[in-house]
Parts: structure tokens; C-alpha cells; sequence
């Protein structure tokens, strides 16, 4: 208790601290590059008809397998790479990878 807050009759205690949060870690992208494997990433699929492939135009909307929210697969050289989620850095459509070296489903 301070000299002040026994002349009030109030109990003080010094300003505590905030507890500190540990910083963010930033998200470094991995760099492409020109080398090495091409990957693809699957959000869903489709099975279509190539009658309905024909009639396909601006606009259309292919209804995926996938629900928003399931992670995306990452496949390098046809195999099931990685899992992650879609993000979006500076403009730029990204995978975060959540798990590696999964098996296929």
C-alpha cells in the first residue's frame, strides 16, 4: 500500500504489467523457383460429361466434392505430398501445409 492510499483508506498496488504475448510468427512463402517438381493442388472434384464440359462458359459454377473448410491436398509428381490450408498473401493464392507426408485417402 502506498503512502497516499493509507491517507484515502484505499488499498493500491502498482500498475501491473500486461502479460506479454509472444510475437506472430510471419508467414515466409517458399519461393517457387524454376527447378525442381511441379506440385498441384486439389480443392475437390468434379466428375462431368463432356456434353456438360461443352455447355461450361464464363460464369458457370462447378459444385466440388469438397467442403469449404476440409484442408487441400498438395501433390508432387502425382503424389499426395502435403495437406494445408488455402490463405491469401499480398494478393496471391497460398497453401499453409497443417501436415506432411500423409497418406492418400
Amino acid at each position: 500500500m502506498t503512502q497516499r492510499g493509507r491517507q484515502l483508506g484505499v488499498l493500491t498496488r502498482p500498475a501491473r504489467r500486461p502479460a506479454r504475448r509472444p510475437a506472430k510468427k510471419a508467414v515466409e512463402p517458399v519461393s517457387a523457383g524454376t527447378d525442381g517438381h511441379p506440385i498441384r493442388v486439389e480443392f475437390g472434384r468434379r466428375w462431368i460429361s463432356p456434353k456438360t464440359a461443352a455447355r461450361l462458359k464464363p460464369g458457370s459454377v462447378l459444385e466440388l466434392d469438397a467442403d469449404v473448410d476440409r484442408p487441400v491436398d498438395v501433390y508432387a509428381d502425382g503424389r499426395l505430398l502435403a495437406r494445408g490450408t488455402p490463405m491469401a498473401i499480398e494478393g496471391k493464392l497460398c497453401v499453409r501445409v497443417d501436415s506432411q507426408g500423409v497418406k492418400n485417402r
